[in-house]
This record gives C-alpha cells, structure tokens and sequence, in this order.
C-alpha cells in the first residue's frame, strides 16, 4: 500500500496520470456552459485543513441519447451504462476509451431516479426503492445486449442493498425485512430481521442506512433515534454497524459508534469505515460528531473533523484518495492531507451519477446551480 500510495503522489505531483479526471477525452465547451471562474469558499465553523493543488486533467464526455437527475446507472469494468429515468424506456452505454456512446436494449419497464446498481461479474442489477421489487428487480447482461426480470423479491420498499461477492443482499426500511438473491437460480433467500428492528413509527426503531460488503463480511449501518424520540423527527440518531454472517444467517452484536446522523453514507476505504457528513441542521460539536472512522477489524471508531469539508455520501473511493468532484476536493486518509482538484471550465453539477472506473471519475448527467434542465454529457 506504501508503494501504491508513493507512486500516485509522484504522478499527482507531475499530471502524468488522469486521476483526478471526469474523461482524459477533452470537447468542445458547450455555450451554455461558458468557463467561470473559481467558486468562493462557502463559510464554515468547521475548521479547514490548508489544501495542496493537484494536477489532474479535466474532460468533456461526447453527448449522451439523453440526460436526468439522478440517472440510474453503474460500471461494468469497461463500460458506464445508464438508463432514462423519464418515462421513456431507454438505456445507453459509454465507452470511456473511445468517447463513445451505444443505444442498448430496452429496458423491460421504467427505472426510477436514483436506483443503485450492483454489478455481479456478469450483469448489472438495478435495484429500485419504491414499490417495483414486488415485481422483480431488473438486470441487464451487456454481452447478451439482453434484460431480464428477477424473481419476485420478498419485501417491497428497499431501503438499503450490496453485492456480497456471489448475492445480492437487501433490507427494507424498517429493517424487518432482509433477503438475499441468488442471480445463479434466480431464487430470493429470507434472512432474519435486524435484531432491533421495529415499527418505524415507534421511539425505540433501528433502521438500516445502507448496507456494505467489505470482501469478506456484510455489515448493515444503522440508526436509533436518541431521547427517545421517532426516527422521522430526531435530528441525533446513533449510527451503528451491525455484522451479518451470511453462511449462518446469523446477526452479531452491534458497535455503537458515537458519531450521529440521520442520512451519514460512508466510504469502504479497505481498511475502515469513513464517515465525511457536512452538516444539515446545524454545526456539529464535540457532543454530536459527524464525521469519523470505524475499523470493524478492531471495532474501533475514531471521531474526526472533517476539514476537507467532503461529502461520502457523494465521494468516491479510488484505492487512494476519497475523491469529491462535486466539491473539487480529494482527502488522502493516510497522510491526513486535502487536495484541491483544479477547477472544470464548468459549472458544478448536482444530483449526477458517478462513478469510479479503476483510472478516472466519470460524472453524468445531473444539473446545474438554478436549473431543473438535466445535462446530457459529463
């Protein structure tokens, strides 16, 4: 990992590599996206760690069959595929390599606006929130060119999903539901709930945030409502992991961390868990922490402050860097420094999909500050 990390600030330092990039195939600057200049510092009480400017390389993607918010998409090893939010029934891949967009298949129905997908090693599965799983999850096998629908999933309002190495795991919002699909026999497997979950409804809920598999166990991140207040109108709930053994379908014993949160979505680094969470209402305090670490190998949390001001929750995880586009800023965990990422020729985009493909960042779609028109390039 030391090696790793030297070679990487070395070519940091010099621009050799494309890190820091959206695309290394740079195009022509859109009229509606004329070059602005730097954004200023938003005003914080958070203290900020004093930044060194990087020299990644910026580029503009060729234009996409269409655009959104939200864009339900993910990364196959060699390729992003998206699918239309709208109400058309459409999907498209992009070819980072050539700068190239293909039409794929359509889709069997509408995907909704923020679906995660979860890629097996031979299709990704687009796993929807809202009312669908009933039906089935749907997936789509890139070499095939081809969808399909899963079997009817157990619980319908998923809340939080992961790939685990040869499954899909879910959970629903109240965490009473939790099932794992087999895309091999396309047969679903019901798991025991969370040990604490309840009516969501009631004081004493735990509820699943997400859920992560780590390469080698499955942890379910949740929250409990703090002064015994219902987990829709507490502003402190707890933030604990919780392991599931998949082989026994057996839950252990929570950590209970001391960082609080209601919507906190950490970073798998493959060391620990990293929490970076601006805060919504209100500046965090020695008394309600936000930001920090968890190493489930120690069962250890560590609170932090979080001076590069990123969001995980929209951050990616290179291997070597946590990697904010959107706030144009890298945190290197291991020697505790911010990067300043140089600025795009334009504006900041909002509610984009991205996604790291081993090299680079790719950020698609989404909108910009003052506009509900979603971009069609990235």
């Amino acid at each position: 990992m030391h090696t790793r990390r030297s070679s990487l600030r070395q070519a940091l330092s010099t621009g050799t590599v494309a890190l820091l990039t959206l695309s290394l195939l740079s195009g022509p600057v859109a009229a509606n996206d004329e070059p602005r200049p730097p954004p200023s510092p938003e005003p914080s009480a958070t203290p900020t760690m004093e930044a060194v400017p990087s020299e990644g390389t910026w580029g503009r993607t060729s234009r996409a069959p269409f655009g959104g918010i939200d864009v339900p998409g993910g990364w196959t090893g060699t390729e992003l595929v998206v699918v239309d939010p709208k109400r058309k029934r459409r999907a498209a891949a992009y070819y980072p390599s050539l700068d190239s967009w293909r039409t794929v298949a359509r889709p069997p129905r509408r995907v909704q606006a923020g679906s995660p997908a979860h890629w097996t090693g031979s299709e990704l599965i687009f796993v929807e929130p809202r009312g669908a799983a009933r039906h089935g999850l749907v997936a789509y096998e890139p070499t095939a060119d081809r969808w399909r629908t899963t079997a009817h999933a157990p619980t319908n309002a998923i809340a939080a999903s992961t790939w685990a190495g040869d499954r899909l795991v879910v959970a629903s919002s109240s965490g009473d539901a939790v099932a794992a699909y087999d895309p091999l026999t396309d047969t679903w497997a019901e798991l025991p709930a969370l040990p604490t979950a309840t009516d969501p409804t009631e004081a004493s809920a735990t509820v699943p945030i997400s859920l992560h598999w780590t390469g080698e166990q499955l942890f379910a991140l949740t929250s409990t409502p703090s002064d015994n207040e219902p987990a829709s109108h507490d502003i402190d709930p707890t933030l604990a992991f919780v392991p599931l053994d998949l082989e026994r379908a057996e839950w252990g014993e929570p950590s209970v961390g001391p960082l609080v949160g209601s919507s906190s979505r950490p970073l798998w680094t493959d060391e620990s868990f990293v929490f970076l969470t601006p805060p919504v209402t209100g500046e965090p305090t020695p008394e309600r922490p936000m930001s920090g670490s968890y190493d489930p190998a120690t069962d250890t949390w560590i609170t932090t402050e979080n001076r590069c001001r990123l969001d995980t929750g929209d951050a990616l995880w290179t291997g070597e860097l946590i990697l904010g586009t959107h706030e144009r800023r890298a945190y290197d965990p291991a020697a505790d420094e911010c990067l300043t990422l140089p600025v795009p020729p334009w504006a900041r985009r909002f509610d984009a999909l991205r996604v790291w493909t081993g090299s680079e960042a790719l950020e698609f779609s989404g909108r910009t500050a003052g506009s509900a028109t979603p971009r069609r390039n990235g």
